[in-house]
């Protein structure tokens, strides 16, 4: 028995649709070059990923990551600090918002561990983690060889 494959389509619309369906089968991607650089497929193969794609780094600065860790460390007790000191003079003082100063220099002074059990192991555990098994974690690229080439060569014509 033979099956249709129309299902109830007008013959004039089927071969339409089919025929609009085998150009975009050549066309596999998507992009639409304005510029006059001319692109290879390497190129279109980086470019096709699409605006949500981002390459993961090559090498990661073990220096910058333990800096913004201890930032981050330090930000949150802060706010645990002053959180606690402004539920104490709410009961007593008028509602007042503070303002810093823009111009005055952070002193770099961080509250000191103990205050919060659960606060310092979440910390602890965000610094293991993060900061004390690098060698642990797989480096890969996303990109391949060829990617990353034709991401340098859009990034010089500056393309990208």
């Amino acid at each position: 028995m033979m099956t249709r494959n129309r299902k109830f389509i007008k013959r004039k619309i089927y071969r339409k649709i089919k025929k609009n369906s085998a150009n975009l089968n050549e066309s596999k991607h998507a992009i639409v070059n304005l510029s006059n650089k001319v692109l290879n497929t390497n190129h279109i193969a980086l470019l096709s990923k699409g605006l949500n794609f981002s390459p993961t780094r090559e090498s990661q600065n073990e220096i910058e990551q333990l800096r913004d860790v201890l930032l981050f460390s330090r930000r949150i007790r802060l706010k645990h600090h002053y959180e606690n000191k402004n539920k104490d003079n709410d009961e007593t003082t008028p509602n007042v918002e503070y303002t810093p100063n823009p111009f005055k220099l952070s002193s770099g002074w961080t509250p000191p561990p103990g205050r919060n059990k659960d606060l310092d192991s979440f910390i602890n555990c965000i610094v293991e983690d993060i900061c004390q098994e690098p060698q642990k974690r797989k480096k890969y690229s996303n990109l391949s060889r060829n990617e990353l080439v034709a991401l340098r060569e859009l990034k010089m014509t500056k393309i990208l």
